[in-house]
């Protein structure tokens, strides 16, 4: 199940966020949205120890993005000059990539590593917490476990993904003096989202956070 799962989430986050190698430079200087439809030039862009929150839906107005299904939103870390980390996030599972970046003039590429980790919740946990009986809606929440034996709230898997130097590209565009990033990799096949800074926890928070519950370590992070 967790193999599967896993196999999942990276389907549809590379279908979300992955280009192909063959992709060309007219496909990777994709279009800008309406919001601001003159890229920047200046100043150079700096990531080091910034996070951005990546979805789907954007909000011209208040430049906020949102996810309104699973599955499609993820943040990015961007640990140091050339060094990143991608948490993804479904509801039974959250899935940790690493990688590496580049900055081009006005584009960011992301390389994945193929080392990657996931965090899979107990479905019974999930049951508790919700209410169901094997994923079906009750009205008695699930009696606690009396049998002496005491489940993890979730288990953390290393996973070599066969698939190496799977890429990601990200353009910088203006919401109302806010830098924002697209991502979009030229193939009709690829949806859209868009990175905003992440204005709720510091980087620091994060990588407390991925030391405490050993993912860092199992991405290999120094």
């Amino acid at each position: 199940m967790l193999y599967t799962r896993t196999i999942a989430f990276l389907v549809l986050t590379l279908s979300l966020f992955s280009c192909s190698c063959s992709t060309d430079k007219q496909a990777k200087k994709a279009h800008l949205p309406s919001v601001n439809d003159t890229i920047i030039q200046t100043p150079a862009i700096k990531l080091s120890g910034l996070v951005y929150y990546f979805a789907p839906d954007l909000d011209s107005t208040t430049c906020e993005v949102s996810a309104q299904y699973d599955c499609i939103s993820s943040h990015v870390l961007f640990i140091n000059d050339k060094e990143f980390v991608e948490i993804g996030y479904c509801e039974t599972t959250t899935a940790y990539f690493k990688g590496t970046y580049l900055i081009e003039e006005n584009q960011v590429l992301l390389t994945y590593d193929s080392l990657s980790v996931d965090k899979e919740y107990h479905p019974e946990e999930w049951d508790k917490e919700y209410g169901l009986k094997d994923g079906v809606e009750t009205d008695s929440i699930a009696k606690p476990d009396t049998s002496g034996t005491v489940r993890p709230e979730y288990v953390i898997t290393a996973t070599t993904n066969q698939t190496q130097d799977e890429q990601g590209i990200l353009t910088r565009f203006a919401c109302k003096n806010i830098i924002l990033f697209k991502r979009d990799d030229g193939s009709k096949h690829t949806n859209i989202s868009y990175g905003a800074p992440d204005g709720q926890e510091k980087i620091g928070k994060y990588i407390k956070d991925l030391k405490a519950e050993g993912i860092w370590q199992k991405l290999a992070m120094k």
